[in-house]
């Protein structure tokens, strides 16, 4: 535990190094062409409060972007919600996907624990081949015993390309590292998934998009690195900025695989698999000025999924076989805090379950991001 801990603190620490060391100086920016004379708010203080020769960004009810629609000022963080470069960022949550369309570069790293039944519906990896060496079913692609508890880490790049204000596509490449209680340590590539989005509102304060993840068979189902499997993921996805200090974002995805995969009885034993969640954001930290913007942004989200239908083993019970899934309900809480610095954006965050049935039993996630 200690190891895991000392990498994922090092993890963070260079990463933060890394975004802070590209964000101008006060002394930097005003050796150019502008003053950088710092405007900062607190908790619900618009920028255009904190003085220092700052003039209203209202006129005649206008909001300085030059928006008539928008119904609240955010000073000179205005550009970001325009669909500049830096629009993809709006978005604080670190769990729901978002909803806003835009060009950006994503590096995530996940520390989980405790998945006590990972080939459960075949959502995290693939059927176990055997209980007590024999064999369950004609095709059982995944690791070769039932399995009482797994821990992951994953190292997930993801890269968004915007071909209009309501049109992008997108390409995620996961590295998955196991740590089961009684199969074998594996690592490698985990399952690749491309897709799209669609955004039906595109507005400056609003989104709503429809999204499509296709995950492609890419990791070894036999080490546990993927599910061994094509699985196709329609989702719609929400986005609202109510005004200068709080976001909602929300998401309702659907996991439907195309798996061969059956029990001993011939049944399916991938099932599909409803996600939903909500969040909040608070931007508590504001500071603006003529050369950067920085935010920081405390997040409280929820995440729940519900086996429509789908099996998995017990590893503490593997003689009783394939165990009907459907039904089961996993929810979860995430908490988190996201800095954002002109067109980076970084953000540290936990969870933990509030169901008797799980994913795992705690999970970390830290993220960076760049618009561009």
């Amino acid at each position: 535990m200690v190891s895991r801990f000392g990498m994922f603190r090092g993890l963070c620490l260079s990463i933060a190094a890394a975004t802070l060391s590209s964000v101008p100086t006060l002394a930097q920016a005003q050796s150019g062409d502008c003053s950088c004379l710092p405007r900062c708010r607190l908790f619900n203080r618009g920028c255009n409060d904190c003085g220092n020769g700052y003039e209203a960004a209202m006129t005649d009810g206008v909001a300085a972007n030059g928006d008539p629609n928008t119904p609240f000022d955010l000073g000179e963080g205005a550009p970001a919600q325009t669909g500049s470069e830096l629009a993809i960022l709006e978005n604080p949550g670190g769990y729901i996907d978002s909803a806003i369309v835009g060009n950006q570069f994503r590096m995530r790293f996940d520390a989980a624990y405790g998945n006590p039944m990972p080939d459960r519906a075949e959502f995290f990896y693939a059927q176990c081949g055997c209980f007590n060496g024999v064999p369950v079913a004609n095709f059982a692609p995944g690791p070769p015993l039932p399995e009482t508890s797994v821990d992951y880490q994953e190292f997930i790049p993801y890269l968004e390309r915007a071909f209009s204000t309501r049109f992008s596509a997108f390409v995620e490449t996961p590295i998955r590292l196991i740590n089961p209680d009684v199969n074998q340590n594996a690592g490698g590539w985990g399952d690749v998934n491309v897709g799209f989005k669609y955004a039906f509102i595109a507005h400056p304060d609003e989104y709503l998009t429809a999204q499509l993840r296709v995950y492609t068979p890419t990791g070894q189902p036999e080490l546990g690195l993927g599910t061994g499997h094509v699985s196709i993921e329609p989702s719609i996805l929400y986005f609202r900025r109510y005004d200068e200090n709080w976001t909602l974002q929300a998401e309702l995805r659907d996991w439907i695989p195309i798996s061969n995969s059956v029990t001993p009885t011939g049944e399916n034993f991938a099932g599909n698999v409803l996600r939903y969640g909500v969040g909040l954001g608070y931007d508590i930290w504001l500071c603006c000025d003529e050369c950067e913007s920085r935010r920081i942004t405390p997040v409280a989200e929820v995440v729940g999924w519900t086996i429509l239908d789908g099996f998995g083993f017990d590893g503490n019970n593997p003689a009783a076989g394939p165990i009907d899934q459907s039904g089961v309900t996993i929810v979860n809480a995430k908490f988190g805090v996201r800095y954002t610095v002109n067109e980076h954006s970084l953000y540290a965050g936990y969870g933990v379950p509030v169901t008797n049935a799980v994913w795992y039993d705690s999970v970390f996630r830290l993220e960076y991001r760049r618009a561009f």
